[in-house]
């Protein structure tokens, strides 16, 4: 009997990437980014918590960016309440959940008063918010199931931050870590004091999210960077083949 070889190519991970720099068109001169994907690799922007009952506001201006970036300018403002607006990661057009990666935007907060929480988030694939990171009217912080966690116990409203946030899957599940640099008007870069590393449960980045609560929120330069976890078809069409290969090789025997 002749022999039969079978053979079984190693499952690989892809690269993804997903951008939205602001740079005018599709955005301008829109009243409101809601609702509208001028980026790469992203849903439309969409509401996905809102407190305020609709009294929020999201602008948009081609050119007055963070850094000094000739670039676009999202604002999300809340005078009292609190809004979540987010986007999820695709790849031509299927969803997209992400084992390690990094997400990174240049962003300046303006807080109204107390009780205040500017910042981002991120979900996993089933949109469930996996932790939020950014300033109160205390300085600079995350938020987990465990609670929140001042980093800075001073910060100027003024202020452009570029927050560069970091993970990969570990035992314990999300192995995060945080970084960020003051960015001066003339474009240089100072490194924060504020760094930290946290765990937080989960096994993948699916979206991400952008927060105002009792303030204004501006960001731009939107980047998120990672490897793609295999989908679950490829899995199945993987064990597909290994029990076909084993049952080759008994009627072989």
């Amino acid at each position: 009997m002749a022999a039969l070889f079978w053979t079984v190519a190693p499952l690989s991970t892809r690269a993804f990437e997903a951008r939205d720099d602001g740079d005018g068109a599709p955005y301008a001169p829109a009243e409101s980014w809601i609702g509208i994907n001028g980026g790469t690799n992203f849903t439309v922007w969409t509401v996905r918590s809102d407190t305020t009952d609709g009294a929020f506001s999201s602008d948009f201006r081609d050119g007055s960016a963070a850094g000094g970036e000739n670039e676009g300018d999202f604002t999300l403002k809340a005078e009292e309440g609190e809004v979540v607006v987010g986007r999820d990661l695709v790849d031509g057009g299927n969803p997209v959940a992400l084992e390690s990666g990094e997400f990174s935007a240049y962003s300046w907060f303006t807080p109204g008063r107390e009780n205040v929480f500017l910042g981002f988030a991120l979900y996993d694939a089933d949109d469930g918010e996996l932790l939020r990171w950014g300033v109160t009217e205390n300085g600079v912080g995350y938020s987990t199931d465990g609670g929140y966690h001042p980093l800075d116990d001073g910060y100027s409203s003024w202020g452009f931050y570029e927050y560069t946030l970091r993970w990969m899957t570990g035992a314990n599940g999300l192995e995060f870590t945080l970084t960020g640099f003051e960015l001066g008007l003339d474009g240089n870069k100072t490194a924060t004091d504020w760094n930290a590393m946290f765990n937080v449960a989960g096994q993948s980045v699916g979206g991400i999210a952008v927060i105002a609560k009792n303030g204004a929120a501006s960001f731009d330069q939107l980047s998120v960077r990672g490897t793609e976890v295999p989908e679950p078809g490829t899995l199945g069409l993987l064990a597909v083949g290994l029990a076909g290969l084993a049952g080759c090789r008994k009627r072989g025997n």
